[in-house]
């Protein structure tokens, strides 16, 4: 009984972290990362950052992921999934969005972003020689 308990609370905190985010339907802002000036990221993404300590998360991205995927895959679209753990674990895997072809996934060990199933971002190149590139929430675009 405990059990149920439990996993229904996470079900609402969850829930209620979707509609945070959510209310993400565009942006206004772009901000340049502090290390890698190909990488911007909106004004939702900015908010897990100051909101959520995740800071560590898109640096991960920026200096890792976007680096290695450039390399794997000569793409201008990628759709990233996030799933958390209650116990701050994770696992980041990243797709191409022509065909949601996997080509990257990568354990977390540790992630302050709460517990979610799913949580999709998108990253996609922003200017015609494929050298900028904006990660955003799904929602946002």
């Amino acid at each position: 009984m405990m059990k149920d308990a439990v996993l229904e609370l996470e079900k609402i905190k969850e829930e209620e972290f979707r509609q945070e985010l959510g209310q993400f339907t565009g942006t206004v802002n772009w901000y340049r990362h502090r290390q890698n000036a190909q990488f911007i990221y909106t004004d939702g993404v900015r908010h897990l950052i100051e909101c959520y300590r995740a800071i560590r998360f898109i640096d991960m991205i920026a200096l890792e992921v976007l680096p290695t995927v450039k390399k794997i895959n000569d793409d201008w679209c990628y759709c990233l999934m996030l799933a958390t753990t209650a116990q701050e674990t994770g696992e980041l895997t990243v797709f191409n969005d022509d065909d949601a072809k996997l080509l990257l996934t990568i354990k977390l060990s540790y992630s302050t972003i709460p517990q979610i199933s799913e949580l999709r971002f998108v990253l996609s190149c922003v200017d015609e020689k494929a050298e900028v590139f904006c990660l955003s929430l799904s929602s946002e675009n």
